[in-house]
């Protein structure tokens, strides 16, 4: 059976070019699957570690480390993305219901390709659920320095 979540990607499309809103928009809506758990990645993937004040295991160091110019070449940023995937396969699996279908389970995030330009990052990623279905998304980055 399927579980939902308030879908806070608005505007996607399953192909080609779009701007993506992050907000809370349409409150109506919802997502499932492999939407619900990209989407779960990237609010995982972006938050800064030990910012959410009743949850200080939620999120990552990479906003962290890509402010303080830690991450300036491809093998930084993907030592960093890697940190980030196995602290997300951690918490997901801590923190998920043992009965999710295998469609809403997170198995991996691969990097395909980044862009790095002064003030803006730019990361395609690959997630794959347990259930074996694999989505591309970009996740595009404004860098304010900390």
């Amino acid at each position: 059976m399927a579980t939902y979540d308030l879908l806070i990607f608005q505007n996607v499309r399953p192909s080609g070019d779009r701007l993506v809103g992050l907000s809370i928009g349409n409150a109506g809506l919802y997502c499932t699957g492999i939407q619900k758990v990209s989407q779960s990645f990237a609010l995982f993937f972006l938050t800064d570690l030990g910012s959410v004040k009743d949850d200080p295991t939620f999120g990552t160091s990479f906003m962290q480390d890509l402010r303080r110019n830690r991450i300036q070449d491809e093998s930084t940023l993907a030592a960093a993305f890697q940190v980030a995937v196995v602290d997300y396969k951690n918490y997901s699996y801590q923190t998920q219901s043992e009965d999710l279908p295998e469609d809403e389970q997170f198995d991996t995030a691969t990097l395909v390709n980044w862009s790095l330009t002064p003030g803006n990052l730019s990361i395609t990623t690959r997630i794959t659920t347990a259930a074996g279905e694999s989505r591309e998304y970009v996740v595009p980055v404004e860098i304010m320095p900390s």
